[in-house]
């Protein structure tokens, strides 16, 4: 089994697109969604190297599938870098608040939020 691709419902979609492909860097692809979808209005698909991630809006997808707010749960996005402490500056130059790094014998990480109150991380592994 291979991980697919991480789905976020959220209430500013504009922002949240801002922040997902200009201060993390994430590529918006070209994928068609099917239909229902509106490219970069409603929905987006950005692709990380290893993985993707898909935004919709919740006052358009949300609804039908019943999710509540605030969606807060134990989910931690992680995105692997190579320099832990290239990447939280890079991440607080852009205005983000970053948690202390964390280091053990398996590596590196910080956390942080999206502008939603998601939960991620950068990570390096030694």
């Amino acid at each position: 089994m291979k991980l697919g691709l991480v789905l976020l419902f959220v209430e500013d979609f504009e922002t949240m697109l801002a922040f997902y492909r200009d201060v993390l860097g994430l590529e918006v692809t070209d994928e068609d969604p099917g239909p229902g979808h509106r490219p970069g209005i409603d929905w987006v698909q950005l692709a990380g190297d290893g993985g993707s991630i898909e935004l919709f809006d919740h006052a358009v997808f949300g609804q039908a599938r019943s999710l509540p707010l605030p969606r807060r749960n134990a989910s931690v996005i992680t995105f692997r870098v190579e320099e832990v402490d290239e990447a939280v500056e890079r991440l607080q130059t852009a205005g983000v608040d970053v948690q202390p790094v964390h280091r053990a014998e398996w590596g590196a990480a910080a956390h942080f939020f999206d502008p939603e109150g998601n939960e991620l991380q950068v990570f390096e592994v030694a």
